[in-house]
């Protein structure tokens, strides 16, 4: 089993199934507002697309878990990239708030630098960030 790359983690004011629930809608901020398509089952596809920096992107994948409220977990190849990387989210109680856990894992031959771990984290931590606020507010 391989190391992730990346690991980011926050704890949300609100319960597991409000963040849960935040992270699976339509659009999701959790993916900076990019349209995800998907049906949620494992061994399904999973593509995001839509526009970052003024350029289109489309970027795919399969659903490995999906437990609400618990796990979500897909892999990740990125249109221009491509490494695939295998990303989860782990969500646990905690009190009266939401612990939540991100990987992010490359998966073949992929090596990743520094610099990318430290741009990964930043991109993730943003977006956890995004989802925090959300998750929140709707709480």
């Amino acid at each position: 089993m391989r190391t992730p790359a990346v690991e980011v983690e926050t704890t949300i004011a609100a319960s597991p199934r409000q963040v849960w629930n935040t992270i699976v809608a339509h659009p999701s901020v959790l993916f900076m507002g990019a349209k995800v398509e998907t049906d949620w089952q494992v061994g399904h596809p999973i593509t995001m697309s839509g526009d970052h920096n003024g350029k289109p992107f489309r970027d795919q994948g399969e659903i490995r878990a999906f437990d609400e409220a618990h796990r979500l977990s897909f892999t990740h190849k990125s249109g221009g990239a491509g490494s695939t990387n295998l990303v989860t989210f782990d969500l646990a109680p905690e009190g009266d708030a939401t612990r939540m856990k991100l990987s992010q894992t490359p998966l073949g031959d992929t090596q990743v630098s520094d610099d990318q771990k430290k741009m990964f984290a930043k991109s993730w931590a943003s977006m956890l960030d995004s989802l925090k606020k959300e998750a929140e507010r709707k709480g």
